[in-house]
């Protein structure tokens, strides 16, 4: 019964791993898209 109860409990944690790596793409694509877009909206806007 622990066996199970453990073996469950990973595979939960291994199902949530996906939705963190979302949330920390996200977070990375966001700063490199306003890294990129500040200076690339002043270049334009002379």
């Amino acid at each position: 019964m622990i066996t199970k109860a453990g073996e469950k409990g990973i595979i939960n944690v291994v199902k949530l791993v996906p939705l963190a790596g979302v949330g920390v793409g996200g977070a990375i694509d966001a700063v490199a898209c306003v890294g990129v877009g500040k200076p690339a909206k002043g270049l334009f806007e002379r």
